[in-house]
């Protein structure tokens, strides 16, 4: 097809809608050009023992396949209650940079969290946000910005949540958090 399988390096190369590739992946259509030509790539297996794929080395690349996911991903009851399914917090966006918070915590919903709670600066640009999502804004002093006088608004939606996301955490540190670990007490954060 004209792409390099180990680089991505392309010359001349065939635009795929699909590329079915057999026994394993190759690295070469995770890199350079190969997400652009490649398409949807599937993988066929075609009998090779487990154990002869897993000594195939690329070095310190790991790839995260769809089966991977299949195995992680966690299949919810049909019925369950989205108080069943987690408490998301995400806290950023000001006045320049509203778009990002707002991607994650759409993300969040699409991606199976059960309650996801939006905080921004009341000044801050409002986005179309889907019916799901609970956007709520904090005091910004009229600037736009993450100020002081969100801390309660903060407080309260840490002790809140299960998850949570700060969109340019050392901003929320400097504010709010002096002993970022007293403050998220049980939670992992790594």
């Amino acid at each position: 097809s004209g792409l390099n399988a180990e680089t991505g390096e392309a010359s001349n190369c065939i635009h795929a809608d699909m590329t079915v590739t057999f026994a394993a992946y190759k690295r070469g259509m995770f890199y350079g050009y190969g997400p652009q030509v490649c398409g949807n790539v599937r993988l066929a297996p075609i009998g090779f023992p487990k154990t002869l794929l897993a000594e195939e080395s690329y070095g310190d690349t790991e790839l995260f396949t769809e089966y991977d996911f299949r195995n992680l991903y966690r299949k919810d009851q049909m019925d369950a209650h989205k108080n069943q399914r987690g408490k998301l917090l995400v806290a950023g966006g000001s006045s320049e940079y509203p778009g990002a918070p707002y991607l994650a915590a759409v993300s969040a919903l699409r991606g199976g969290a059960g309650v996801v709670t939006l905080l921004v600066p009341e000044h801050a640009e409002k986005k179309n946000a889907p019916n799901a999502l609970i956007v709520r804004s904090v005091p910004d002093e009229g600037s736009g910005h993450w100020t002081s006088a969100a801390e309660n608004q903060i407080n309260d939606a840490v002790k809140n949540n299960d998850v949570l996301v700060f969109h340019h955490f050392h901003i929320f540190r400097g504010l709010f958090f002096n002993d970022v670990h007293g403050v998220v007490e049980g939670y992992d954060t790594d």
